[in-house]
């Protein structure tokens, strides 16, 4: 059962790895990018995997447009 739940829980953190590196800003405003990736990071850091805050900028910017950079 524990072999069983970990293997979940690792699928879970792929899952949320793969979603924060493809998160874009598209046509959300900066407020709600930047909320959708808190909520990411913050479900990271509950499963014992934070992400620094330099790598949340570093996800913030690759996912703006030009017009941001």
């Amino acid at each position: 059962m524990v072999q069983l739940y970990s293997k979940l829980s690792a699928t879970h953190v792929m899952h949320l790895y793969c979603r924060l590196r493809a998160m874009k800003k598209r046509s959300m405003s900066i407020g709600e990018y930047t909320t959708q990736i808190k909520e990411v990071c913050d479900l990271l850091a509950s499963c014992g995997r934070s992400i620094s805050k330099i790598e949340q900028i570093a996800i913030i910017l690759n996912g703006l447009t030009l017009k941001y950079c």
